[in-house]
């Protein structure tokens, strides 16, 4: 049976296939396509299989969307190499860039198939296999370590979010989630042996306040770095079966800062902490945003404790509530956008691992704080946060946040429209997903095809963004068709509406693969 979610990748699966065999020779167009043909066929060649697979794991209660989760990484990274093909000569270093971009595609592809062959026997074939294209494509000898740390990442990734964290995610959450952060570790393992090669070391301090790869490779030093200090703590408190929340919380913030400074300093040869407290107070507009940041950020704190707040809170629906904070982060996010760009980028990376962290906390019911942040939390829950953790929040900010972190690619492939992509994240879930909330619930009178949600919200979320996005044809040298935009943006809309699967997660990523 076809479900909607698949569809909708039908148009950008059918764009990447046309890309691929027009610009590769046809061993190359196999290498990356077949995997990525196979997945859809075996969905459904196997659909029975499927259900008999969900059943023995412990996924969110939602089925459908299964391709959308297997193919948007491979899709979205194809996507970013038609950008980068398309202005090749404003690139350095293209050709290697490519080679990676095209590892990448295979080896992501070839994850959809781990879970259903998950043996020692198969995972050490997907290993073999990126071996192959990487001397096939003539990449150097450290890109071996991809393949490797790659598919073990994924493989145990995978295995955490199916069987320890019970009901938090989705089948194709699950799996977009577990090819996403074994991608970015691959990618950070290899800035690593590049950094010890190439001596990030040399950059001078005006290049490091400025580059844009600085500022990338600082945001994967910061995910990397609350990463291990999750792990650690509750590793170490495993290990030596202590309830001590000094204990727990000693091991989380000297893990984290050790391994934040000694990337850092293993890439750069300089200590982060100066290097952030420069950086932030290097130019006037970046102290007016951290001043204006600060602000907001206490006016919310402010307002959510007054008694007028609770009455509303209980008196209007939660789903409401919740888009009090969508509002929120477009008024803290578009003066980022307009006035420092590359702040904006480190300081999301920033509080999407503080978000992570906090979560960590709240997991660990016996530590001090865990308590107060789980009732927290429970007031701005819905049915998808039934599972262990609670998540919506995080996707918001990290689904708002892809499209500003996406600028890195436009920056360096001289796209012009990068405001555009920018802000995409943002208007899709601050302004779209609020108003289609917002109409949907007080004016809705006509459903979609049984689902709860409507087709007035459905339009107030196209009219919507595209008021915003209007604007940006009237300040910023566009080069993208706005009929093209206008079907790209009715087709996310439609999504929004059908999908089951958590919407601030899967709609800023679709839409910049359809962008792209």
């Amino acid at each position: 049976m076809i479900d909607f979610d698949d569809i909708f990748i039908l148009i950008p699966l059918i764009k990447a296939l046309i890309f691929l065999k027009n610009n590769y020779d046809i061993l190359q167009f196999i290498h990356l396509s077949l995997p990525i043909v196979f997945l859809v066929i075996i969905r459904y060649l196997f659909a029975n299989k499927y259900q008999q697979y969900f059943t023995t794991k412990k996924f969110r209660n939602v089925f459908n969307g299964i391709i959308l989760g297997e193919l948007t990484v491979p899709l979205l990274l194809i996507s970013i190499l038609n950008e980068m093909n398309e202005n090749s000569s404003t690139f350095s270093n293209y050709s290697l860039f490519e080679k990676q971009m095209k590892l990448y595609v295979f080896m992501t592809s070839l994850f959809g198939f781990i879970p259903f062959f998950k043996t020692r026997f198969f995972i050490f074939g997907v290993i073999l296999l990126c071996f192959s294209f990487i001397f096939y494509v003539s990449l150097s000898w450290e890109f071996l370590f991809v393949p490797i740390f790659g598919t073990i990442i994924f493989s145990q990734l995978f295995r955490l979010f199916s069987e320890v964290l019970s009901n938090s995610f989705a089948f194709a959450e699950c799996i977009f989630l577990s090819e996403f952060f074994s991608l970015i570790i691959s990618f950070f393992s290899v800035c690593f042996f590049a950094g010890f090669q190439l001596s990030f070391s040399k950059i001078t301090e005006t290049e490091m306040q400025g580059k844009s790869f600085v500022i990338m490779l600082t945001c994967l030093v910061i995910f990397a770095s609350a990463g291990v200090a999750i792990f650690l703590s509750f590793f170490v408190s495993g290990i030596f079966q202590s309830r001590s929340s000094l204990f727990f919380y000693l091991v989380l913030i000297s893990s984290g800062f050790f391994s934040v400074q000694f990337c850092f300093y293993f890439l750069f040869k300089r200590n982060i902490f100066m290097w952030l407290f420069g950086f932030v107070f290097s130019t006037r507009n970046r102290i007016i945003l951290m001043a204006l940041w600060v602000v907001m950020m206490g006016l919310l704190i402010f307002l959510m404790n007054l008694e007028l707040f609770e009455k509303f809170h209980k008196k209007s629906a939660n789903i409401l509530i919740r888009k009090i904070f969508h509002l929120f982060l477009l008024f803290i996010m578009i003066p980022g956008i307009l006035l420092d760009l590359n702040l904006l980028q480190l300081s999301l990376a920033v509080s999407v691992n503080v978000l992570f962290v906090i979560e960590a906390v709240r997991m660990k019911k016996e530590v001090w704080l865990s308590e107060s942040i789980n009732i927290f939390m429970q007031k701005f829950t819905d049915q998808r946060d039934s599972g262990d953790l609670i998540l919506t929040h995080i996707y918001l900010v990290f689904g708002s946040s892809f499209s500003v972190w996406m600028v890195f690619f436009c920056q360096y492939n001289g796209l012009k429209s990068g405001f555009l992509v920018a802000s995409s994240g943002i208007f899709l879930l601050g302004v779209g997903d609020s108003l289609a909330s917002f109409v949907g619930s007080k004016l809705g009178t006509i459903n979609w095809f049984g689902k709860k949600k409507t087709i007035e919200g459905t339009l107030a979320f196209f009219v919507g963004v595209l008021f915003c996005t209007g604007f940006i044809w009237l300040i910023d040298d566009i080069d993208f068709s706005f009929f093209g935009f206008c079907l790209d943006l009715l087709l996310i809309s439609v999504l929004e509406a059908l999908t089951d699967l958590i919407d601030n997660l899967i709609l800023p990523i679709y839409f910049i693969i359809l962008l792209c």
